[in-house]
């Protein structure tokens, strides 16, 4: 089990939501609600169009400080999270957890067949395979659907030129 450092009232109070339902802040421009102040100030960033953070070797700009040193990873070559397991290192933590999964063992199984996954994402996504999970999401922009919101969204940048990565 991995522990969650809280340093400040702010955070404990957003960490305490993550078990409710709540969602206290609510968007200035549309009707999206959050958890955190934090995730609120992201979103409004898209309403706005704002993105001050200017990478460093390229044209690309991004909402916040983070998102434009991950990406800037890609620039220089650096691999700054190796797996504990092996040789291979990774850009983002994120990926290098999903790749240390792949050395524990760790399988979510399809409730539908015998197929098994390293991540449970991986498994909803198949598993939408034998549902008929449609193509329910469909482009703000024009007629493209999509089975996933991460699809739409990455699709949707194409219409309004905002690369994240």
């Amino acid at each position: 089990m991995q522990w969650k450092l809280i340093k400040t009232k702010r955070e404990t109070k957003d960490h305490e939501l993550t078990y409710t339902d709540e969602k206290p802040h609510q968007c200035s421009y549309c009707a999206k609600s959050f958890r955190t102040r934090s995730n609120k100030i992201h979103h409004e960033m898209t309403n706005t169009g704002e993105y001050p953070h200017q990478c460093s070797y390229c044209v690309r700009s991004y909402r916040t400080p983070s998102e434009k040193k991950k990406h800037e990873l890609t620039h220089t070559g650096e691999y700054p999270h190796q797996c504990s397991y092996c040789v291979k290192s990774f850009t983002r933590l994120s990926n290098k957890k999903k790749h240390e999964m792949t050395h524990s063992g760790e399988k979510h199984q399809c409730s539908y067949c015998a197929k098994s996954f390293t991540t449970l994402v991986g498994k909803k996504h198949h598993e939408l395979t034998h549902t008929g999970g449609g193509y329910s999401h469909q482009c703000s922009y024009c007629v493209k659907s999509f089975r996933f919101p991460s699809d739409k969204k990455h699709h949707e940048m194409t219409h309004t030129r905002e690369y994240t990565h």
